[in-house]
């Protein structure tokens, strides 16, 4: 309903970079503050307050998998092995065709619907396979650190994406290709370094992330 309404979180509207251009655009809930308030854009406040909200709505989802993952009934008595894995990986392709096809026009699917699904089967998918995998410091980590890492990364993603249009890429002689797979690595890399400074200090962990 969010996303439906036009109050979704954005960075950037009708090609506007707000990063660039801090006043262009609303951030967050663009409906209400047209509806409500003409010249809410000015007020930066309002709008850090307005995407703060709109943050909090959309991760309501992975709060509440994280949470009844995490409950002692749930957590005690899962028995997840291969099967699972396969069936969540299934239910993620399933979800993954469904935002193809919308995105050709093909059909229509919900975007925060296509969201939702593709992240919380490939977490399960991943919970599932972890059964199977050897102990491992740097995948430890990793597992403890992905909610932080999927939460943080489009937020450093846009300051990356900023800075590589700004490059002369043909000169420098990467690729578009290249520069994506650039562009995934840093982002991903990034993120994963913040986050994992930031669950070594619990108030703010939990603050975040609730651990």
């Amino acid at each position: 309903l969010l996303l439906l309404s036009g109050n979704g979180f954005d960075l950037g509207t009708d090609g506007i970079n707000c990063l660039e251009k801090a006043s262009s655009c609303s951030v967050a809930f663009r409906g209400f503050i047209r509806s409500v308030l003409p010249n809410g854009n000015s007020n930066q406040l309002l709008r850090l307050i307005l995407v703060e909200i709109a943050w909090l709505l959309q991760c309501l989802p992975y709060i509440l998998l994280g949470m009844l993952l995490n409950y002692p009934s749930v957590k005690n008595n899962s028995r997840l092995n291969t099967k699972h894995t396969l069936i969540f990986f299934i239910v993620f392709l399933s979800f993954s065709a469904l935002g193809l096809l919308k995105s050709f026009k093909l059909l229509y699917f919900p975007q925060g619907l296509y969201e939702v699904g593709t992240a919380c089967s490939l977490l399960l998918c991943g919970i599932s396979l972890s059964k199977n995998l050897e102990e491992n410091r740097l995948i430890a980590n990793l597992g403890v650190c992905s909610f932080g890492i999927y939460l943080m990364h489009y937020l450093i993603m846009k300051p990356y994406e900023t800075l590589v249009a700004r490059l002369p890429m043909e000169a420098i002689g990467l690729s578009p290709a290249l520069t994506m797979l650039m562009l995934a690595t840093l982002t991903f890399v990034t993120s994963w370094i913040i986050t994992s400074l930031l669950i070594g200090r619990k108030p703010i962990s939990r603050i975040l992330f609730g651990s």
